[in-house]
């Protein structure tokens, strides 16, 4: 449990100084594509190429079930608790479009957060509209992070033995979305006392799925155990293909696909190591 919780801590960390190196320094913040190539064909190799083939073993029906589950979440996640850009009056609001190009950036973040060109306004008003579109980033986030912990403690349980891989995937995912979420925070000008407050409430959120899934699952049997590595395996397909990819296909920056199959392959090295260490 030791290093479990090292783990923890750890990512903890990595989240928690992502968010605050984009909050303080704008000119990181061009790097997030590259970053969430990279994380995306890590989550996608992992998926493909552990995830799936050990909850298939598990049992393949509640494996599915898992799986399903998760995305329906994920889908559920985006439609309801996006950012709340409201539609306005001609009069009182401004087109994104008018925003999109300087503040890209700003809406890229891990994938929580999409808004076609001219579909949506936003208010200028923002002393009382940003408060509203932060707390639902944040909520976002929060929720995000509570499945986050589930898919990281999925490689710990009985009969699983993916913890190492699991940590490395969401760690990897964990630095672009923390960049993500404090550009969010920059851009609404969130005093940094609130920023700790966020940080400390989507924690919270990751331990509450750790702890929930090391207590319940590791309690099931191997057939409802295997819906929680669905659940994992369904997330993070969910966030690599769906979240991630369209947001590096935006940038038209030629090294993101070459980066894109570093992470694909990175797993097959990994994996090699972890297993001469043990």
């Amino acid at each position: 449990m030791l290093l479990i919780s090292l783990y923890i801590l750890f990512l903890v960390l990595v989240f928690s100084l992502s968010v605050l190196i984009a909050y303080k320094f704008s000119y990181l913040r061009g790097w997030t594509h590259r970053l969430l190539a990279f994380a995306a064909g890590f989550l996608l190799s992992l998926s493909f190429l552990k995830i799936i083939p050990k909850g298939a073993t598990l049992n393949p029906k509640t494996f599915g079930l898992g799986l399903i589950l998760s995305y329906l979440l994920m889908i559920f996640m985006e439609h309801f608790l996006r950012i709340s850009f409201l539609h306005g009056d001609h009069e009182k609001g401004e087109s994104i479009s008018e925003h999109s190009h300087k503040d890209k950036d700003y809406l890229i973040t891990s994938g929580m957060v999409q808004c076609e060109e001219g579909e949506l306004r936003c208010h200028l008003d923002i002393s009382s509209e940003a408060h509203l579109w932060t707390f639902s980033a944040v909520m976002a986030f929060a929720l995000h992070n509570f499945s986050d912990g589930i898919g990281f403690a999925m490689g710990f349980l009985k009969g699983v033995g993916l913890g190492p891989l699991t940590f490395l995937a969401i760690t990897f995912h964990k630095i672009p979305a923390g960049m993500g979420l404090g550009t969010l925070l920059a851009r609404g000008r969130v005093s940094l006392t609130n920023l700790i407050k966020y940080l400390l409430l989507i924690t919270v959120f990751f331990l509450t799925g750790v702890v929930f899934t090391f207590l319940l699952g590791n309690a099931l049997n191997p057939s409802l155990r295997a819906v929680f590595v669905g659940f994992a395996g369904g997330s993070f397909i969910y966030l690599g293909a769906t979240h991630m990819l369209p947001e590096v296909h935006k940038e038209n920056d030629k090294w993101c696909f070459l980066i894109f199959l570093l992470g694909v392959l990175t797993i097959l090295p990994l994996e090699v190591l972890l297993k001469i260490s043990h």
